[in-house]
């Protein structure tokens, strides 16, 4: 699965297919998957996948012809857009990690879920709820985060001066 900006797809020595912002290609092979597709209207920046499940993040308000701005959850197989899933954000989504039944999203907005939360946000993993106990944001721009294999430590890197209200130029760590 690979996003960006682009407006076709193709398989080394293929021809040229119709793909915004988002396709598929086969891990054994580098085949473009011509049954999966999930155009999305504006630049796809993050991408993670859990189970049977891609979460996408961007600069995009539709997705597989669905209005679902910034966050969606596709199926992995068929790349139907998840109408269950309800994630949102008022800006730019760059980065995210799974893990827990969670979804964690950083980007450049100050709104998640309906209520302040700047730049770092947890939600649900099925349904996109916001995880509002969590407390962690950042006073500037998310660009990447990793989750620990034991899924206990969140590390977030971008360009803040403080994160989880502590002074953390740019990289910290969060439970």
């Amino acid at each position: 699965y690979v996003g960006g900006t682009f407006s076709s797809a193709q398989a080394q020595g293929g021809s040229a297919t119709d793909r915004s912002a988002l396709a598929a290609f086969d891990l054994d092979t580098g085949a473009l998957l011509t049954q999966w597709q999930a155009d999305a209207n504006g630049i796809v920046r993050a991408l993670a996948s859990s189970g049977n499940h891609l979460y996408v993040g961007g600069d995009f308000t539709r997705i597989g012809g669905v209005s679902q701005a910034r966050l969606a959850r596709l199926n992995l197989t068929t790349g139907n857009v998840d109408p269950g899933f309800e994630a949102k954000v008022n800006g730019s989504v760059r980065a995210l990690a799974t893990g827990g039944g969670a979804v964690f999203a950083g980007g450049g907005f100050t709104m998640s879920g309906g209520a302040a939360q700047r730049d770092l946000a947890k939600f649900d993993a099925d349904t996109g709820a916001k995880i509002s106990a969590y407390p962690a944001q950042t006073d500037g721009a998310v660009d990447s985060l990793a989750l620990s294999p034991e899924g206990s430590r969140l590390t977030v890197d971008g360009d803040f001066d403080a994160l989880a209200g502590v002074k953390r130029l740019g990289m910290g760590l969060v439970d």
